[in-house]
């Protein structure tokens, strides 16, 4: 074994071994309620064998957020997800030990091989980086750090969402390492591979709608590093096909979901808004929780502080944008012919890094605004956009090369310490719901969540009652925080509602409250139509609370017309809630609903769920 052999032999251990001993504390976790019990436990649709779930989740517009959290319906289509968890149920059961180590876990750990073997090939080019190779342990630091982030946590613990991830992440790696194996002048091994490559970024679309546009990117942004110029030509040829791969699949998603809706909304103020405001406290937000990954939680999006637009804080925000953005251009621009493969391989990554988390930034209207999983890929292009810009500024003398290693090796250490200890919180739903109420400062938001908590201990695999301690937190919510004292301010206070208009994007105060009296209304005996009067009060467009109200025995027929404005206003505003309305009518078939839904299919006369709604039963 040659020199050369024996650094990548030792290198793969290290990574195998690194990985393998961060998260070996998540085999041990149970279903934890977040998704899992209702999408792999209890749904039928997977328990009939992965054949059976392939027909089902490729024909019809299965919506998981629904199956999961029924007093939110929403369209998310992701058939790899739940083909994969019907796959595991066919071969283990209902093990979360068996989903943990031979999906999650493990497919993180051949992720991390993967991101090696693709950055060996990249960074460690002799033909492209003859001139001034990057050092050989960039790769090796590169993966180390990546599969190590805390940020993963969440990817590599759920079971249901991060599957997603997982595997979309594995076969659209795949797919680049195979894209780099082609040799153009063997036209025949050239084919196959490409078309092999091409199959993998399809499948891999199915995963998850967040790493849609990355993985291709990636593939594309590496081949170019390593494809010279006279094979342009080729280059081309990939490039159209790998597109065209992407094109397939947006028109296959269409004609089955019928998304359209989001097509028709399009506005450009609100887009705008979107990008200099919204997007760029989000990118922030990402930044931090990477550099200090230590408030960690499924609940990022009440962590998120989004400021009025042109505060100090937004300024800063859009700044920071703008300078990644500079940054690659600048390093685009350098005339140097000493480190020509360093500042492209260094543009490129930065490119990557801002494009990989472009869709989590909420630049369209999606359910949610934060989530960990998101970054999954972001870390990659972040950590070699830090590591090549090391290299090339810091790493020429040995003592500043010894010197960043060793910081370099404790981040690991640190990072992998921090994954460890944060896997444990995953344990079951116990030790995640508590931990997710005690991480947010939300009130509102920590009665949704003991919300989940109570949820979580009704299922009938969980025989651990809960503690009175959960009950009393849940029942006294109202009265704790002198919601009725609050609620007058709100009502009388124009400039709260103002307020709130300037943060539309965020997760008010106001909408957290106001969803958590739906929970505790939801649950409640006595005194539920109250809490939903006041949840409506907090917050009049909320969904839940108004589609509940609507259908009550106990509203005045002026009450439910101001009911009915909202929820018809709510509709107007937002065609992803017009279609959770829709939907929520079809599954109750209620005909006091008929006046909404004339008026919903006069708004939406082309959508398919408008045309199969049927609201002529009795109750």
């Amino acid at each position: 074994m040659n020199i050369k052999q024996n650094k990548t032999a030792w290198s793969i251990a290290l990574i195998i071994g690194i990985a393998g001993l961060t998260w070996l504390t998540s085999i041990s976790n149970e279903f934890t309620g977040y998704d899992d019990l209702e999408l792999i436990v209890n749904n039928p649709e997977i328990h009939q064998g992965f054949l059976h779930a392939i027909d089902f989740y490729s024909n019809y517009s299965s919506n998981s957020y629904s199956l999961a959290w029924s007093d939110n319906p929403s369209t998310i289509y992701r058939p790899l997800e739940w083909i994969m968890s019907a796959i595991g149920y066919s071969i283990w059961g209902a093990s979360a030990w068996a989903y943990h180590l031979f999906i999650n876990y493990s497919f993180h750990i051949v992720n991390s091989l993967l991101i090696f073997s693709i950055l060996n090939k990249v960074f460690l080019n002799k033909q492209t980086n003859k001139e001034v190779p990057v050092s050989w342990f960039i790769p090796l630091i590169i993966t180390l750090l990546w599969t190590v982030q805390p940020l993963h946590n969440e990817a590599i613990n759920m079971l249901t969402s991060g599957v997603g991830f997982l595997s979309s992440t594995l076969f659209s790696l795949l797919a680049v390492r195979i894209n780099l194996a082609v040799d153009p002048k063997n036209k025949l091994s050239a084919c196959t591979l490409t078309g092999l490559g091409l199959a993998l970024f399809f499948i891999s679309f199915f995963g998850v709608e967040m790493l849609l546009i990355s993985p291709l990117v990636l593939g594309l942004i590496f081949s170019r590093s390593i494809i010279r110029s006279k094979l342009k030509s080729f280059k081309l040829y990939q490039v159209l096909l790998s597109f065209g791969a992407l094109v397939g699949y947006a028109l296959y998603r269409l004609s089955i979901t019928a998304e359209t809706s989001l097509i028709k909304s399009f506005n450009l103020n609100d887009s705008l808004e979107r990008i200099l405001v919204l997007a760029p406290q989000l990118f922030v937000h990402y930044l931090k929780l990477f550099f200090l990954p230590l408030k960690l939680t499924i609940d990022q999006h009440h962590n998120v502080k989004l400021a009025n637009a042109f505060s100090a804080y937004h300024i800063l925000c859009l700044g920071l944008v703008l300078l990644f953005f500079f940054a690659i251009f600048y390093f685009l621009s350098i005339k140097e012919t000493k480190y020509k493969s360093h500042n492209r391989l260094i543009a490129g990554s930065l490119f990557f890094t801002i494009l990989s988390i472009v869709i989590a930034l909420n630049l369209f209207p999606t359910y949610c605004l934060a989530r960990e999983r998101y970054a999954y890929l972001f870390c990659l292009g972040l950590i070699s956009s830090i590591l090549l810009i090391l290299d090339k500024y810091t790493l020429s003398k040995r003592q500043n090369k010894i010197n960043w290693l060793i910081i370099l090796y404790i981040v690991v250490i640190l990072w992998g310490i921090r994954s460890s200890t944060r896997n444990l919180d995953w344990h079951n739903g116990t030790s995640l719901w508590s931990q997710t109420v005690e991480s947010v400062d939300d009130i509102g938001a920590k009665q949704i969540w003991r919300y989940k908590l109570l949820r979580y201990y009704e299922n009938p695999q969980i025989t651990k009652p809960a503690t009175d301690q959960d009950l009393q937190d849940f029942k006294t919510f109202a009265v704790d925080y002198e919601l009725i004292n609050k609620l007058s301010e709100i009502i009388h206070d124009s400039n709260k509602a103002q307020n709130y208009m300037r943060n539309k994007y965020a997760f008010s105060h106001n909408k957290s409250i106001a969803a958590a009296l739906y929970a505790t209304a939801s649950r409640s005996k006595e005194n539920s139509l109250d809490l939903l009067k006041l949840s409506h009060n907090y917050y009049p467009l909320y969904f839940q609370t108004n589609i509940t109200l609507y259908l009550s025995d106990s509203l005045t027929e002026i009450q439910r017309a101001v009911v009915f404005e909202h929820l018809l206003t709510n509709a107007k505003q937002s065609p992803l809630w017009a279609q959770n309305l829709l939907k929520a009518m079809k599954i109750r078939k209620d005909p006091r609903l008929k006046e909404l839904a004339v008026e919903l299919q006069a708004i939406f006369p082309e959508d398919k769920l408008v045309q199969s709604i049927d609201i002529s039963s009795n109750r």
